[in-house]
Formats: structure tokens, C-alpha cells, sequence
């Protein structure tokens, strides 16, 4: 509220200035399209609905750049008790394992969790050297652990499968990191013996517009996908 000096708690937005940094068309050079709106929509004093916390989408943005400190710096796999820095009894911290169950739950609510069904043909390329003709399943599968290097999805030491649907994606994938000396790729086929539960990051759902009348407020999974994005 305004008083003598100003106002105390900060100063609202006009409805030209909420639409001009907070919305979708913050990055819009339509000048005469914000006025037609801002003159459209009623009132001309927008404050944060609870302006002492985070809003959703801040608070899930703040946690997710502490998961990522967290999971590079301090502890990869157990969340069971309070590691970030930030950990104290506040509303506007959220824990590691808070983040990874709002995630699982947001791509289960927008239909990325799939499964790779058996008898599917997965393949993996590997790079060496052209006097070296890899064949089996222990040279063309994982790497062992003391040649699985920090990758995306694993750190160093740990070996997982990476692999691909098409062995044209694998090789391309594989040659994308060839060294000098170790130019040549061969791709291995391997068939999945039982399903395979998996996350389809092409299924992304679409960052929600903040003027659509169905997301209403204290909805997480859409501010998931705005805060990852």
C-alpha cells in the first residue's frame, strides 16, 4: 500500500509493465499490442499475491539450480537427508528429492513416460583405431568402469548403455567424438530382453501462457516445465 514516502513493500507494476517482463510477451517489440491489452485488462496495480516467498516459479527455478550444485559437487545419488546448502526450515527452499518427484510427476502428467518394449533393436557405436575390429558384446557394449569417462546422464567410474534406434543416430553420435588416430566407427545391434521404462524429453509439453484461465495458481507440473526449459 502507498502511504507517505511511497510505498513501503515495493512498487506495483502497471498492466503495460506485467505484460511487458512477466508474460509471454516479454520479448515482443509490438508496442501497439501491449497498449490494446493493457488497456483491455482491468486494473493497473499488480503486486505478487504473496510477496514475502518465492512465486512457484522462482522457488522451482532456485531449486533446480541447487539440484544441479548438489548432484555436480556434493552427493550424485542419496537424497534422503538434507543436502543443500540452503537447507533450513524455509517454505522457499526445495530439496533435491522434493525437485526429482515434482519432475516424475510432471512427465507422467503430460504422458513422457514410455517403455522400450522387448524384442526392440537398441544400437551402440564405438570409435577406434582402423586397425582394430571390435565384434563382441563386451567391446561394443558399456565401457568398462575404468574407461567410462563423465558423460551426460553418468559420472566417471560408472558405465552405462548408451544407445540409439537407428544405427545411422549411434555412429553419428559416436563419430561426433573421434580423436585423432581413432577415426573409425562399428555399430553393434542389441535386442532388449524385457521392457525398458524410459522418458520422452520430445515430448515436452509447451511452456503455459500465464493468461490462460486454467492454470490456476499453486498448479506445479506446468512450472516444472516452465523452470527446466
Amino acid at each position: 500500500m502507498s502511504a507517505e514516502g511511497g510505498y513501503q513493500l515495493g512498487r506495483p507494476l502497471t498492466t503495460y509493465e506485467l505484460l511487458s517482463t512477466e508474460s509471454e510477451l516479454a520479448a515482443s517489440p509490438d508496442h501497439e499490442l501491449l497498449d490494446d491489452l493493457s488497456a483491455a485488462i482491468g486494473g493497473d496495480a499488480w503486486v505478487q499475491r504473496d510477496f514475502y516467498r518465492l512465486a512457484a516459479l522462482q522457488r522451482l527455478t532456485v531449486g533446480w539450480y541447487v539440484f544441479t550444485q548438489t548432484v555436480k559437487y556434493r552427493n550424485r545419488f542419496f537424497f534422503n537427508q538434507a543436502v543443500a546448502e540452503a537447507a533450513v526450515d524455509d517454505d522457499d527452499t526445495v530439496e533435491p528429492i522434493e525437485l526429482l518427484e515434482l519432475i516424475g510427476s510432471a512427465a507422467s502428467a503430460h504422458g513422457m513416460v514410455g517403455s522400450v518394449e522387448p524384442g526392440t533393436e537398441l544400437f551402440r557405436a564405438r570409435v577406434h583405431r582402423a586397425d582394430e575390429h571390435p565384434s563382441s558384446a563386451a567391446e561394443l557394449g558399456s565401457p568398462p568402469r575404468h574407461r567410462a569417462g563423465a558423460n551426460r546422464m553418468s559420472p566417471a567410474g560408472i558405465s552405462m548403455f548408451y544407445g540409439a534406434l537407428e544405427a545411422e543416430t549411434a555412429a553419428g553420435e559416436a563419430a561426433s567424438a573421434a580423436a585423432a588416430g581413432r577415426d573409425t566407427v562399428t555399430t553393434g545391434r542389441f535386442v532388449a530382453v524385457r521392457a525398458l521404462k524410459v522418458i520422452n524429453l520430445r515430448a515436452m509439453p509447451p511452456i503455459p501462457s500465464p493468461l490462460v484461465p486454467s492454470r490456476m495458481p499453486g498448479e506445479c507440473e506446468a512450472d516444472v516445465a516452465s523452470a527446466l526449459t
